[in-house]
């Protein structure tokens, strides 16, 4: 990797930006691993319940968890064209608890992601 590494906040990764990934953290947004190798849990978007194990040209979908290992990603989607943010808008809910109970979930989930996180500019 040859371009400047830093650390930046989610809100400011947009398409194309590689991202490092590492053991214990979630993958805020989707994209392909283009070096490394990660082993990833993807129980939250797809209930498999082993980590499967990725390597350069793999896609990583956001929601995910690094289990171990260590990738770096370019950026295939931000914001709400993320894999998670398209599967939470497709769901309807028939009841109104099971809704509330989904998105203090999902808030829970947003708040391990956010804050300050490693990636490259392209």
């Amino acid at each position: 990797m040859k371009e400047i590494y830093e650390e930046i906040y989610i809100e400011e990764i947009k398409k194309d930006d590689v991202l490092l990934v590492k053991t214990g953290e979630y993958i805020p947004v989707d994209g392909l691993i283009i070096e490394g190798k990660a082993d990833i849990d993807e129980s939250m978007i797809t209930g498999e319940s082993d980590a499967i194990g990725k390597k350069a040209g793999d896609f990583l979908y956001s929601g995910s968890f690094v289990v171990s290992g260590t990738a770096y990603a370019r950026i295939e989607n931000v914001g709400k064209n993320n894999y998670i943010e398209k599967m939470m808008d497709s769901l309807t809910f028939e009841n109104k608890e099971v809704e509330n109970f989904y998105k203090q979930v999902v808030a829970v989930l947003n708040n391990h992601i956010n804050g300050k996180i490693g990636a490259y500019n392209a």
